[in-house]
């Protein structure tokens, strides 16, 4: 899957992307585009990079204060990110909608499979290696299913929306 082209980008937009953690939480995060700015030192000696820069943060507990609606000053470095705006894409995970967001977790969790399957072909002779790959693999399908009702969810909720504005 081709990673999404990048859109109008402005202060406040939000990106999605799906992360896993271990074989059971799935979650989409919400990563907002905080400032979009120059380089600090813009020098042509050191021959810097002119084009600017996205600063985008995951919307979180420990990032954001929903009560009273502001951001939490000195975000962690695992909360944030930074790409060049002139990219002609947006970096790898990130979409615009929730579900393309869900469809590239997919797309990338099917790979991870194929993969999987690959090593167990290739460590045929192991037998511990064999084992792992196994239940890699038993684990990997049970987060495809997961991540195909999410989709599922997701489609069944925007046309009960959709619905509902008619």
């Amino acid at each position: 899957m081709k990673r999404q082209k990048t859109p109008k980008l402005f202060v406040g937009k939000v990106l999605y992307k799906v992360m896993v953690c271990g074989d059971r939480k799935i979650h989409v995060d919400e990563w907002h585009v905080r400032t979009i700015q120059l380089p600090r030192i813009p020098n042509w000696r050191t021959r810097v990079d002119f084009s600017k820069r996205v600063n985008i943060a995951v919307k979180n507990d420990e990032t954001f204060d929903s009560k009273a609606g502001k951001w939490y000053g000195g975000i962690r470095q695992m909360y944030k990110m930074q790409f060049r705006l002139e990219a002609e894409r947006l970096p790898e995970g990130f979409y615009t909608t929730k579900l393309n967001a869900l469809k590239y977790a997919l797309y990338d969790g099917e790979l991870s499979l194929e993969r999987y399957k690959q090593w167990l072909e290739d460590e045929a002779d192991d037998p511990e290696e064999t084992e792992f790959n196994l239940e890699c693999i038993k684990d990997q399908k049970n987060l495809l299913k997961r991540i195909k009702g999410l989709i599922t969810k997701h489609k069944k909720l925007k046309q009960k929306a959709l619905l509902l504005v008619k």
